[in-house]
């Protein structure tokens, strides 16, 4: 007959591996039986207290307990890209950039993560670093070259947008203006245009040239007009020359008119080529053909 003695293993707790869970008294060897099992408790008491005492003594406080020193000679393991806290997106734009998140983490973003700006600020950073000093711009009051403006955010994205859409097939515009005044303008002009401005005599279609009655150089010599060019002489004015030369102060007025896509090799963030002066490219379309005049 075997009855349960005693339970070595009290209730919700774990039991260990290789501990007895329990002890049954056999009526014919409950006194060895007991000597037997209470000599295994002993030796598995004296086998596993070194152990638990070297586990003890390895044992490492948390880094939010208030008792831990953090020792010098513990170095951190260091970060890898993929463990860095980021959204796919942004990973992707790392990657195609050849940008290291490790080198970026932690964020700006919540608990840590990397958001795209962290990634441009440093491609910024690192652009900076390669121009040397004396190429920087500096700010001069009048422009003499071509100036190149980094592009940001916005403008960026646009730019991306822009070139993406020169696959689909381009639109013209129109818009109307009200030249009534202008137009009412332009008999007085033509009366008012200089002598050395309009066409030779023999060039002229209409009746020749004839000197006034009173002529202002009689009283005393007057300077001598500059000399024009065959091109720059005309008989009358249009609307043309004044829009032309509205659309070019407007230009000057808004630099944005005046700039262009610098090109470059790289896959880098593109720049702005702004011009110090307005270039204009006018088409006539004529019978023949149509013709380009800048």
């Amino acid at each position: 007959m075997r009855v349960v003695k005693d339970i070595l293993v009290t209730e919700g707790q774990v039991a260990k591996f290789g501990e007895g869970l329990c002890l049954i008294e056999v009526e014919e060897e409950a006194t060895s039986a007991a000597a037997d099992v209470s000599e295994q408790a002993e030796s598995a008491e004296k086998g596993s207290t070194p152990t638990a005492r070297q586990a003890q003594a390895e044992r490492r406080l948390h880094p939010l307990d208030p008792n831990h020193v953090s020792s010098p000679s513990q170095q951190e393991p260091p970060r890898l890209a993929a463990d860095a806290l980021a959204a796919p997106s942004v990973k992707h734009f790392a990657k195609k950039n050849e940008v290291d998140l490790s080198l970026i983490a932690p964020g700006s973003g919540k608990d840590g993560r990397i958001e795209k700006k962290d990634v441009e600020a440093y491609l910024t950073h690192l652009t900076l670093k390669e121009v040397p000093p004396q190429v920087q711009i500096k700010d001069v009051k009048e422009q003499t070259g071509d100036v190149i403006v980094e592009l940001g955010r916005t403008r960026y994205g646009m730019c991306k947008a822009m070139t993406k859409s020169l696959e689909i097939p381009t639109f013209g515009y129109t818009t109307s203006l009200d030249l009534t005044s202008l137009h009412n303008l332009l008999p007085i002009l033509n009366l008012s245009i200089p002598a050395h401005f309009l066409l030779p005599p023999s060039s002229q279609l209409t009746a020749p040239f004839k000197p006034p009655i009173v002529d202002p150089s009689a009283f005393y010599p007057t300077l001598s007009p500059p000399q024009i060019s065959e091109s720059g002489r005309y008989t009358k004015l249009s609307c043309l020359p004044f829009l032309l030369e509205t659309l070019s102060k407007a230009m000057i007025e808004w630099p944005i008119f005046r700039s262009s896509v610098t090109p470059s090799i790289t896959e880098r963030k593109p720049t702005l080529t702004l011009r110090p002066h307005a270039d204009i490219s006018l088409a006539l379309s004529t019978q023949q053909d149509c013709t380009l005049q800048r």
